[in-house]
This record gives C-alpha cells, sequence and structure tokens, in this order.
C-alpha cells in the first residue's frame, strides 16, 4: 500500500524522531519514506510526490534476475525513468530484498553496471536531468535475516549520503 511517513535521521547517537523536526540543527536529516509497493496504480499518481531533490531508493526482487531478461527495466529502469522526468538532482540507491530466497547466481555486479549504464543513457539524452548520483553497491536486505548490525549498515548509508554536503546541499549548485 502507498504509506508516506516522515522521520528525522540524526548522524549523531540520537535516536530516529517520527514527530519532531529539527530543520533548524545542520546533524539532523528530514526524511520522508514513500513507499509505491510496485505498484502500476500509485505510478501514476508518483509525480506529487518527486521532489528536486532526493534519495531514491529503489528495491527490487533480484530472484527474477538470473532467468528473466526484462527484470531489469521493470523492477529497476521503469523508477529510474520516472524520477529522472521529475527530479533534475537524484541520487538512487538500489536496495535487493528477499536475499535469502535468492539463488547463488544472482548477477549483482551486472545488475548496478546495467544501472549505472541506464543512468548515463538518460543523462545523455535529458534536457532537465542536471546531475545524478547512483550509490556504487547495492545493499542487499531479507526479512528473514534482520538484526540490529544489518539495519544499522542501512541508516549509516543513508546518513552517509543524506549528510554528503556534495550530493544534498542545494545551495551549493545555485
Amino acid at each position: 500500500a502507498n504509506s508516506s511517513k516522515s522521520f528525522t535521521v540524526s548522524s549523531s547517537s540520537k535516536k530516529i524522531d517520527e514527530e519532531k523536526e529539527e530543520s533548524n540543527n545542520p546533524e539532523s536529516i528530514i526524511m520522508t519514506f514513500i513507499d509505491f509497493g510496485g505498484h502500476s496504480p500509485y505510478y501514476s499518481c508518483s509525480p506529487i510526490f518527486l521532489k528536486e531533490k532526493g534519495v531514491y531508493m529503489i528495491c527490487f526482487n533480484p530472484a527474477k534476475f538470473p532467468k528473466d531478461e526484462e527484470a531489469y527495466y521493470s523492477s529497476i529502469g521503469t523508477y529510474m525513468e520516472m524520477v529522472t522526468e521529475k527530479c533534475p538532482t537524484p541520487i538512487f540507491i538500489l536496495v535487493a530484498t528477499r536475499t535469502d530466497e535468492c539463488p547463488a547466481n544472482v548477477p549483482y555486479n551486472s545488475i548496478l553496471t546495467t544501472a549505472k549504464k541506464h543512468l548515463k543513457s538518460i543523462a545523455s539524452r535529458s534536457k532537465s536531468l542536471k546531475q545524478a548520483f547512483i550509490l556504487d553497491e547495492i545493499i542487499k536486505t531479507s526479512s528473514a535475516n534482520v538484526t540490529k548490525d544489518s539495519l544499522d549498515n542501512i541508516v549509516a548509508k543513508l546518513v552517509a549520503v543524506c549528510g554528503h554536503k556534495r550530493l544534498l546541499d542545494t545551495r551549493t549548485r545555485n
């Protein structure tokens, strides 16, 4: 289901705070998570939620990749196209879900290489895309194997990307 929730994520030892916005604190980052759940009815309303600057986590089931040639476009490519149409400076993070259910031959490096090439292709033909970034790794997750360390790892990567001055501080590019 489509859901939206705002969080404050801090790079200090503060806890995630679902209620309080600390926009005046340079150590905090306000995040809104919107889950489209891969459902096509949400695709048509997605432009409402796309911002000029944002981090877009594209979650996909990697089990489809060894056997389905079209898996990239339906799982990742479509969403990269959608975001780059509305967001001139997107940051992408690819997240593989259900990795506990995947065969050993999932071509993660190939998936990431394809995504990088696709993003370069989009940039070469787009008139509105100013700058795009993709994390040079696919984050692998599994709801069957959730640990505090695995969640801390994801939060650390988000904080690193969101706290990176050159990636998110749009004022430096004006």
